[in-house]
């Protein structure tokens, strides 16, 4: 019986503080909300944004294969220029 009663005095106190403490939590879920919508949208978005890198990279290989031929032509060049010059 007396665990009942000393039950019946705790919850009320229980209630209050867990009343208090979902009332300062308020704000920071209204804070947070958009935090998490932002996220989520940034989460889907993240795929298509690997996609067009991917994409990208794969379509921009073939030219950076070629810039790296023309400059070891254009180095090769140099050097037989030079070759010649100091002879």
């Amino acid at each position: 019986m007396a665990v009942f009663i000393s039950v019946r005095y705790i919850l009320p106190t229980v209630n209050y503080i867990l009343a208090t403490k979902s009332n300062i939590l308020a704000p920071v879920s209204y804070i947070l909300a958009p935090v998490f919508y932002i996220l989520t949208s940034v989460s889907y978005i993240l795929p298509a944004v690997n996609y067009i890198l991917a994409t990208e990279r794969s379509v921009l290989a073939p030219v950076s294969y070629i810039f790296i031929s023309v400059n070891h032509i254009e180095i090769y060049r140099s050097m037989v220029f030079i070759r010649f010059y100091i002879i």
